[in-house]
């Protein structure tokens, strides 16, 4: 038997690559953002546990057959938590978030009493002609509740188009046709494993249209930018949480160029001043604003700022 796991490889290269990405920027503590790193989590233990499966098909005379068939029952269940994680993450922009955080309750209900059924029913190996690939009711469970889960993303998407994010919906509608070629390329050429690897492709097309965190960004002042304190303050009142907002505001910016001095340069030397426990926004126009559940950072900051351009002649007469 000869492994073919270079497609797996290779989406595990890339989801590598986009966790190492996602890691090292900063990001804010949104909720849809949560659901996107689950679903890296869950494509990525998905894509491990096709690999073990392989190996464990490999050495399965040195194994025995209950692990064997747990290790490969194991994979094909983690596909479809793969799909299941689609649905739910759109599923995200069609509802507040504490009615989508019971909704998902009883969805994960549902994908543990689906994954039992899968590890319940039989499973069978053909290891035959440089072919290796897995079937059986189990196998067939899968490929139905894949197909459910598909559709059900497919309809939420087009359905109710005007209720969610464009970007969003055009990302998971392109993720779903990845996962439908490859599973039929697959399901008549089993010696081409696919599904693992399109899986992979999905979470990059997530990542590059709508879940990089560079879009949250302002990247001339390294703060968040508009679209982020409009995302974060949504989420704020859905929570019902108590938070408390600074805002600072240089109305006269005409002011600073008569004097020659760079509003730009202003705003980086507040935003330096600024505490970091703090979330910091750059909103439109030329208006910093920090959320903080605490007053005590944003009191500081403002403190700083005032005793930082008190004796600065230009900002006392432009105020």
């Amino acid at each position: 038997m000869h492994m073919h796991i270079q497609f797996q490889l290779c989406g595990l290269c890339i989801l590598i690559l986009l966790i190492i990405f996602y890691k090292s920027h900063t990001n804010l503590p949104l909720y849809k953002e949560k659901l996107f790193s689950a679903v890296i989590r869950v494509i990525t233990i998905s894509l491990l546990a096709d690999i073990a499966s392989l190996f464990a098909i490999k050495y399965r005379f040195h194994l025995t057959p209950t692990i064997v068939h747990g290790v490969c029952k194991l994979y094909i269940a983690l596909l479809v938590w793969g799909v299941w994680s689609a649905l739910v993450y759109i599923l995200a922009d069609m509802m507040p978030q504490p009615k989508h955080k019971k909704f998902g309750f009883w969805m994960l209900i549902l994908m543990l009493f689906q994954s039992t059924l899968i590890f319940v029913l039989p499973i069978h190996i053909y290891d035959r002609a440089n072919q290796v690939y897995t079937y059986g009711a189990s196998v067939l469970t899968v490929y139905a509740f894949c197909a459910i889960y598909i559709i059900a993303t497919l309809i939420v998407a087009n359905r109710f188009r005007t209720r969610l994010n464009p970007r969003r919906r055009f990302a998971i509608n392109l993720w779903m046709i990845f996962w439908m070629t490859a599973a039929g390329i697959q399901f008549f050429n089993n010696a081409l494993l696919l599904v693992g690897f399109a899986s992979a492709l999905g979470v990059l097309v997530l990542f590059t249209i709508i879940e990089n965190p560079e879009s949250n960004l302002e990247r001339k002042f390294g703060c968040f930018n508009s679209y982020a304190l409009s995302e974060y303050l949504t989420q704020l009142y859905e929570d019902h949480r108590r938070f408390c907002l600074l805002q600072i505001s240089l109305d006269n910016a005409k002011a600073f160029e008569d004097h020659g001095i760079n509003t730009n340069d202003i705003i980086r030397k507040m935003i330096r001043l600024c505490r970091k426990e703090a979330l910091l926004f750059k909103d439109v126009q030329l208006s910093l604003v920090l959320i903080s559940s605490d007053p005590e950072p944003l009191a500081t900051s403002a403190r700083e700022i005032i005793n930082a351009f008190s004796t600065s002649d230009a900002f006392t007469k432009s105020a």
